[in-house]
């Protein structure tokens, strides 16, 4: 979460008046205060479950019969292993993602295997890419999040609309013109209701009782401060469609970019 945030932040590079600046900067106060808090209870919660990690493989090893079947604690005892690794990892200190050239269409399946392996979502997800799409300078794993909240939200509004064996997601992609590259997830879920629509990527706005309202306001802070645009088609009770489209950049742009990063 800190990585994410300090990452939106660092590539925001805004091109907006002076209001929209002071707003835009608000925000991300506001951002950077949740984090925070969050950073915080992650912290702790890792702590405790490194802990109670330790207490399982503990009373583990000395349950009858398991350590003499080694089909049975080998696969166990990895898994537990790979847990603490896990857990550790989260405690290391932040350091800056740099920006890559990164294929577009890679990080859409990416996306779709990150949203399939962590949810339990029976809807299923179409993929229609060009396969031949110039590759953008940005942070990989920062494009992979942005298309895995956009495709989570769709599978979330398809779940909802229960639309049984005629849900699904698309998401395709193409070249817009020759400096912009076009991605679509659409949905035919329940769509978002008219007075919602101008709220949508407002932070701490959302529709669900358990959900932080951060996910789509990251989302078009990110797209926005690498030269992007996020747009929303929608109609209430028949679906979504979310346009991005990120910026090709040129050579010179490119060494522009690694020149001030360096």
């Amino acid at each position: 979460f800190g990585q994410q945030a300090a990452e939106g932040i660092r590539n925001a590079q805004l091109y907006r008046d002076s209001q929209e600046l002071y707003r835009q900067a608000e925000n991300r106060r506001r951002a950077a205060e949740i984090f925070g808090k969050m950073a915080f209870n992650a912290s702790a919660s890792v702590h405790e479950l490194k802990n109670r990690v330790g207490v399982v493989r503990g009373f583990l090893q000395i349950v009858p019969g398991i350590m003499d079947d080694k089909e049975i604690s080998e696969p166990i005892f990895r898994n537990l292993d790979q847990m603490a690794d896990m857990l550790d990892n989260l405690h290391e200190p932040f350091h800056i993602v740099p920006d890559t050239m990164v294929s577009i269409d890679s990080c859409v399946r990416r996306a779709t295997r990150r949203v399939d392996g962590s949810y339990d979502y029976d809807v299923p997800i179409k993929l229609e890419l060009n396969g031949k799409l110039p590759e953008i300078y940005a942070a990989q794993d920062m494009i992979t999040e942005v298309f895995k909240v956009l495709i989570k939200n769709a599978l979330e509004a398809v779940s909802v609309a229960e639309k049984g064996e005629h849900g699904r997601v698309l998401v395709t992609t193409q070249l817009h013109d020759s400096e912009m590259i076009e991605i679509a997830i659409n949905d035919n879920g329940t769509g978002i209701r008219r007075e919602d629509e101008s709220r949508i990527f407002e932070m701490r706005w959302s529709t669900k009782s358990s959900g932080l309202g951060f996910g789509l306001f990251w989302t078009k802070d990110y797209v926005e401060g690498i030269g992007g645009t996020i747009n929303v088609k929608t109609v209430y009770g028949e679906g979504t469609t979310f346009i991005v489209r990120l910026p090709v950049n040129r050579p010179d742009q490119i060494r522009a970019a690694a020149d001030e990063q360096a």
